[in-house]
């Protein structure tokens, strides 16, 4: 195994070496003869430097208000977040638009929890101005030889140390006017890994026109977490061109948000591969878009889609809220799926859910399935909050788990509470499982009506060898519209 150390701060490629103390200054040099098994490592960034006063950020807006003057911190550009998330906030940097002493304008409109809060600025690593929009800032030089011996290309290191260690995030950062050159550029290189990098204000962040990649926290600053923001940009596109798999490969979760952005000329392929990859446009217009949606889920929410083909619906599952300009599609809220068994998808179960933060910028959290959403409600709630279940399959069921405590060889009777909106049309049932297994039928929520009614299913003790977790299942199919209820759920 071969490392190669790169440095655009500090580092040289006419004479640096690769090493630790004489690293070379971009990936692109230093990815350069390498192959399967070898490992590019990039310096981290600084780390994120925390901020005078609080900030206050209103969901919707792109506007906010500082309670000290951070003009002489802060500057267009500089990209900002909470210091502490909230459950309804993505784990998102936002990028500064323009600054007074009181005020913060944001390049898109902040989505997330509205509060007053302190705040951090983004450390970067600057990679200038692009000289133009297809400029190659960096590249991936070389291939790695199959799936189990990838190039890789990992930031977050730092070389202070005699033995490096990754702790931390290398965000590259564009820093002249216009949104110029591509972050990361290759073409025709198999067998990539990346991980723990950024691409922030360019062109196309990263242009990927090969196979079996392998994109592990690409943006994002911890496993799971969503991704840094892209810009609007009203003069050009902003976006990611390619990310997929070859059918041998690995997509590990790529989280992407997007909002208020123009794509031109580009194309977006949702999550192909086989491994689940998630993606978010809010309030975008894609403009000649060629769009592909393999497996994975892609939320797109007030997309406007001109002259924009949808070419395939492979194997991906793909939600549409209120969309311009595209009329093949149907639409329900956010349930217009497409979707089609996979033999490699066999192996997640079809109810395997997505959980999606703050959707419509009212704080809640949403189970997002093939069948459906689930999220919570006070207006139809028995006391305080339900679970309103709003399927979207007449195929598909939205499944939904409760757990309850199992006392070994002893009966229980699991409870809840069900009614139907004026509209719901579809049917709705409920199992008990135990230990992974079904130990009672099916049994049908019937007679269900606008008005709560308790419904029971027992367990019972010889079904139950020893102490553990019950898990009730709820499923619910779609008729032709409406929603159902589930609140005060309890057990005897």
């Amino acid at each position: 195994m071969t490392i190669k150390y790169c440095d655009y701060a500090n580092g040289n490629d006419t004479t640096g070496d690769g090493s630790r103390t004489n690293p070379y200054k971009t990936i692109t040099r230093a990815s350069e003869g390498l192959t399967g098994g070898d490992e590019v490592r990039c310096a981290k960034s600084a780390a994120p430097s925390a901020l005078s006063g609080t900030l206050t950020w209103t969901n919707g807006s792109a506007t906010v208000a500082t309670s000290v003057d951070l003009t002489g911190v802060l500057a267009a550009k500089d990209f900002i977040r909470k210091t502490t998330l909230n459950a309804a906030d993505y784990d998102v940097w936002w990028e500064i638009s323009s600054i007074t002493s009181t005020t913060i304008t944001l390049a898109s409109k902040f989505r997330g929890y509205s509060d007053t809060t302190t705040g951090l600025k983004l450390g970067v690593t600057d990679t200038g101005g692009a000289a133009a929009t297809t400029t190659h800032v960096q590249e991936i030089s070389a291939s790695g030889s199959s799936v189990s011996s990838k190039l890789k290309i990992s930031g977050g290191w730092d070389l202070s140390l005699e033995s490096p260690e990754q702790t931390g995030l290398t965000m590259y950062w564009q820093s002249g006017t216009n949104r110029y050159g591509y972050g990361l550029y290759s073409s025709s290189k198999n067998y990539i890994s990346l991980k723990k990098l950024g691409m922030l204000r360019y062109y196309y962040s990263f242009y990927i026109g090969g196979y079996s990649y392998d994109w592990d926290y690409i943006y994002s600053l911890n496993p799971g977490s969503m991704p840094i923001s892209f810009s609007a940009d009203t003069s050009g596109s902003q976006s990611i061109n390619h990310h997929y798999s070859a059918t041998t490969g690995t997509i590990r979760p790529l989280y992407i948000l997007s909002s208020d952005c123009i794509v031109k000329n580009s194309a977006f392929v949702g999550g192909y591969g086989y491994q689940v990859s998630f993606t978010v446009f809010e309030n975008c217009v894609f403009d000649l878009t060629l769009f592909n949606f393999y497996a994975g889920i892609s939320f797109f929410i007030n997309c406007d889609f001109r002259s924009s083909p949808i070419t395939s619906y492979t194997h991906g599952i793909v939600y549409m809220y209120n969309p311009v300009n595209l009329p093949s599609l149907s639409t329900f809220g956010l349930s217009a799926y497409y979707y089609n068994k996979d033999p490699y998808l066999y192996d997640l179960p079809l109810y395997r859910a997505f959980f999606v933060k703050n959707l419509d910028g009212d704080g809640i959290d949403y189970t997002v399935t093939i069948g459906g959403i689930g999220k919570s409600n006070v207006v139809d709630a028995r006391s305080g909050k339900c679970l309103e279940i709003i399927p979207g399959s007449t195929s598909y069921y939205h499944i939904q788990d409760f757990q309850f405590p199992a006392n070994v060889s002893t009966a229980r009777s699991l409870k809840f509470y069900a009614k139907k909106s004026a509209a719901f049309d579809g049917s709705a049932d409920a199992a008990i499982l135990f230990m992974g297994t079904k130990i009672t039928d099916w049994t049908a929520i019937s007679n269900l009506s606008t008005n709560y009614q308790e419904y029971s299913i027992i367990a019972d003790a010889d079904d139950t060898p020893l102490s553990g977790v019950y898990v009730l299942r709820i499923r619910v199919l779609k008729g032709s519209a409406g929603s159902i209820y589930i609140d005060d759920l309890s057990h005897s």
